[in-house]
């Protein structure tokens, strides 16, 4: 008698979606996605979601291990929530990503028509293109709002 004939044939059961208690989103449901930044662990696109113009960050590895850590990045955006800190909006699967606020810093108040999307950006301009002394006050206002954020 051979050995095979009690072999069973494995059930394929299809995967289900775990529930991550997150508020989610369709990467289809994306338009004018753009990468705006890249890194070894992700990218980053500024896209139109409903109307509004939102971050995204994409998570470049498929190992269990760097999507776990990813979850657990979402899972920390969504529940700080803070006047200062971009809103979180929602996370997918497919492809791995989360979608925050588009925040950027305006120089309109200031007579200028400039706006930039990250410290490097704000530091070249107040330090290559203008004249910015006066911006010593309001360093000092920005690191307390910071210190303010993280109590």
């Amino acid at each position: 008698m051979s050995k095979l004939g009690s072999f069973k044939t494995p059930w394929l059961i299809k995967k289900r979606r775990i529930d991550h208690g997150l508020p989610t989103f369709s990467w289809n449901s994306l338009r004018n996605v753009e990468e705006i930044g890249s890194g070894s662990y992700g990218s980053i696109h500024r896209a139109s979601y409903d109307k509004e113009t939102v971050v995204v960050k994409k998570l470049k590895g498929e190992s269990s291990i760097a999507k776990d850590r990813f979850l657990k990045e979402a899972k920390l955006l969504f529940e700080m929530r803070h006047e200062s800190i971009p809103g979180f909006l929602g996370f997918t699967e497919n492809p791995y990503s989360l979608m925050m606020e588009y925040v950027m810093f305006d120089f309109q108040p200031f007579g200028i028509e400039k706006s930039v999307t990250n410290i490097g950006e704000f530091y070249h301009f107040i330090d290559h293109e203008f004249d910015f002394k006066s911006f010593a006050d309001v360093f000092v206002v920005c690191i307390r709002d910071v210190v303010n954020a993280l109590d």
